[in-house]
């Protein structure tokens, strides 16, 4: 164990660290105004991350390609946990989806176990074939993994949950070793389907309330409409931060309640108003350093499934980083996804420390290569 706490990224887990203390702020703040608001959450989003750390204790002691050998199990317990959710008195809505597990002390979303459970198994699956993904045939075969996770997740709808899963496949089939030219091809024939698809396949499997945020991103009166509005109150917040913010627990906007789910989906527009450019500048800087870090251990791993694990997780990480900022700024659809370590969120937490556990495990595990 003594040698495997010389590969352990503590640059990492630092900023992992940093991320979550700057969460539990923010999330004092926006909850600080709301109606029967409690310490509870922040004792929810603290032993979540305290949790999670003792997660990344535990992969310390074990080698992550003891995995394979339960690759199956792994993915039968994924597809199960999301079906869960249609229990009646186990399953309950947030938001007009049907995407939790009541436990009674927290709110359980099944999809934090899927998100892992499909990079492992996905891993193992693509290691196999490296190479290989040179025909639609394959590619095919491939995307049969992670589609019946995709699929029920569209049946909930969690639409930014899917997508989540969408940017995963596709960054570790990337990393597999796509065809280049078969990747081209895909993409310009999704781009001629977008008419198609946005027009008369969304509208079957998103509810309108969804469909209404995604027109809402498109559309110049935007402000009019639900997402829209939740979009421009968040961009008045942070365009009133200036550059140095208006301080702690003194953004107007949020307390004067104009923030919607200020304590997750737009935790971002919390921190521009309190802190300004520079506050946004550290949290963005933060992050891409954990990313960075990521790439590190990922490009050193000992083996190719190892890597593919933490591309799968990077994956992840990147698109809610690029979609929760994104939508906060009105450059990416409201969605609904969290910050990762920042926004509240106790399952979200605890997988994402996870999530973390499994790429400390590769990095004590990888080649020595100095940066």
């Amino acid at each position: 164990m003594d040698d495997s706490n010389k590969g352990f990224d503590k640059g990492l887990m630092l900023t992992v660290t940093v991320l979550f203390l700057i969460g539990l702020l923010l999330i004092a703040s926006a909850i600080h105004v709301q109606d029967g608001a409690s310490p509870k959450r922040l004792f929810v989003q603290s032993f979540s991350f305290l949790i999670g750390s003792t997660f990344i204790y535990f992969f310390k002691l074990i080698n992550y390609d003891e995995l394979k050998k339960y690759a199956k199990p792994i993915y039968i317990f994924s597809i199960i946990s999301m079906l869960l959710v249609y229990i009646p008195g186990l399953g309950v809505e947030r938001g007009g989806a049907r995407g939790w597990i009541d436990l009674r002390f927290i709110d359980f979303q099944p999809i934090e176990i899927a998100k892992l459970g499909c990079i492992v198994v996905f891993a193992k699956y693509l290691e196999k074939n490296i190479g290989k993904l040179n025909t639609l045939a394959e590619l095919f075969k491939a995307a049969l993994i992670p589609m019946p996770i995709i699929l029920l997740l569209m049946a909930q709808p969690d639409f930014g949950g899917a997508m989540v899963f969408f940017c995963i496949i596709f960054g570790m089939v990337f990393a597999a070793g796509i065809d280049l030219k078969l990747l081209f091809k895909i993409g310009a024939v999704s781009i001629l389907l977008l008419p198609i698809i946005y027009n008369y396949v969304l509208p079957l499997v998103l509810r309108p309330y969804q469909m209404q945020r995604l027109t809402s991103f498109f559309s110049s009166s935007s402000s009019t409409t639900d997402g829209g509005y939740q979009v421009f109150r968040s961009l008045v917040a942070i365009a009133s931060g200036g550059i140095f913010g208006k301080g702690p627990f003194s953004g107007s906007q949020n307390n004067l309640g104009f923030l919607s789910v200020s304590d997750s989906d737009f935790i971002f527009a919390v921190l521009g108003e309190e802190y300004g450019v520079i506050g946004m500048f550290i949290v963005i800087a933060l992050y891409f350093y954990m990313l960075y870090k990521m790439v590190q251990i990922a490009s050193t791993a000992i083996d190719t499934y190892g890597s593919l694990i933490v591309v799968g997780v990077l994956s992840m990480f990147i698109y809610q980083f690029l979609q929760n900022i994104g939508m906060a700024l009105s450059i990416m659809p409201v969605t609904g996804l969290p910050l990762p370590f920042v926004s509240y969120g106790g399952s979200s937490m605890m997988m994402s420390m996870l999530a973390i556990g499994l790429v400390q495990n590769v990095a004590t595990k990888r080649r020595r290569i100095n940066f």
